[in-house]
Order: C-alpha cells, then structure tokens, then sequence
C-alpha cells in the first residue's frame, strides 16, 4: 500500500541520471557489499533490484517495510515506506502482500526478510536498499518532502551519490 507521495515521486524527472565516475565507484561498491554479505550470511533470500521493485510499484498488494532504527528513519525515508513497528502492529492485514524490506545497505533487511518468508509471508529484499534507491536517481523524503539527506547507519556505508547528504 504505497501513498500518494510515493506516486509523485515516482513522477518526477529523474534529475541524477548521468552518474559521474565517482559516483558510478561508489554504486559498485555498493552492488559489492550487497552480494559479499548476500552470499556469506543470506543466499537463500529472495530479493529485488530498484528497478524490479519500480516496475511492480502501483499495485495494491505491496508493501515497503523500512527496518532501520527510528533515528535513522527520522533522516529520510523511501517515499510510502512504512516502519517495521508499523507493519508490525498491522501485520494481518498484510498476509496477501507482497512485501519489500528495506534498510541501508540490504542486510538488516534480509534477515528481517528471512523471518518473514518463515512465517510463510511473501517478503523481499531490496537489494541495495536506500543505497541503491539513491544511485538510482530515486528521492528519499522527510517529515516536509522530498530530500536529498539519508542517514547511513555509519562511515563503511557513506557512499551516497553526489548531490546527496550523508549523516550518521
């Protein structure tokens, strides 16, 4: 269930489309990351591009989970994101859903995807995660709209593209 912010944002020019060299490093580093903790600790989840995951947004049955701490959600989000408490209090609600996990980089978001997928739940990860979304040229929102700040959980995981703002 993916609100009308997500939609406008989906809408809007893809302003980062051109990555600079720099930023097209730092987007492999990310894909590295993801596929080394991918294939050391979680092979076995299932997971999502960006891309994949913007091809399917629309439809009524999907979900997007963010299971980052409060204070990092309360940098930015992924537009129609809802926290894991969120999902949580209403997880019935959600049993025909495709849901779509994310976090930083994709691997606090696995092992919360590995649980749900336990519990015979239709999860994903999102590979990458708000990383990845970033290089994607997609926007990440606040409490007042789109922006172009993320919290990135710490110094390993400060590989945001340019134009974009990193806190930790």
């Amino acid at each position: 269930m993916l609100g009308l912010v997500m939609w406008l944002v989906l809408l809007l020019p893809n302003a980062l489309s051109a990555q600079s060299g720099e930023d097209a490093a730092r987007s492999a580093k990310v894909d590295s990351l993801y596929a080394a903790y991918k294939t050391a600790g979680f092979p076995e989840v299932p997971d999502l591009s960006v891309g994949d995951f913007l091809k399917m947004a629309g439809g009524d049955s999907l979900v997007l989970v963010d299971v980052r701490e409060p204070a990092e959600q309360a940098v930015s989000m992924l537009p129609g994101a809802i926290t894991m408490a969120a999902f949580e209090a209403e997880a019935a609600s959600y049993s025909d859903y495709r849901i779509v996990v994310y976090c930083t980089i994709g691997f606090r978001s696995a092992l919360y995807t590995r649980q749900l997928r336990e519990k015979g739940l239709d999860a994903y990860n999102l590979a990458g995660s708000l990383l990845a979304w970033a290089h994607a040229g997609q926007v990440l929102v606040d409490s007042l709209g789109p922006t172009r700040t993320a919290h990135v959980y710490g110094e390993t995981w400060d590989l945001l593209p340019e134009g974009y703002r990193s806190v930790w």
